[in-house]
């Protein structure tokens, strides 16, 4: 039922996941970097993710963002496709960023990310 209406939810905005296949990716990557398990695992650090809606931070390079050194981003979303970032890759508007970082780092950037002006 949900494969009918995947690609008419994903064109009204909505995340559409299969719980099945998230559930394999993940156990993949505990296979391939069992080290993951320590960052799942860690009490001061974590995973986050993000939708950039503050202007302050797009059409910037990571490299060049004021908490370049407190988080490490991982991913860049884009128009649903992955970018793999490095310090040159810019911030777009409406960008989500997978990232790690420090619990309370991390919530005041999240915060300041997401506050749309």
């Amino acid at each position: 039922m949900l494969n009918e209406h995947e690609d008419e939810l994903r064109e009204l905005g909505v995340e559409v996941y299969n719980t099945p296949e998230a559930n394999i990716t993940l156990l993949r990557a505990l296979i391939e970097s069992p080290s993951t398990l320590l960052l799942l695992n860690d009490t001061e650090n974590s995973i986050y993710e993000v939708r950039v809606l503050n202007h302050l931070y797009t059409d910037v390079q990571i490299k060049n963002l004021q908490f370049a050194q407190d988080i490490t981003i991982s991913q860049v979303i884009r128009n649903r496709k992955l970018i793999a970032p490095n310090g040159n890759t810019t911030i777009m508007y409406g960008d989500r960023l997978i990232f790690t970082g420090n619990k309370q780092t991390a919530a005041q950037i999240r915060q300041a990310l997401a506050t749309a002006n």
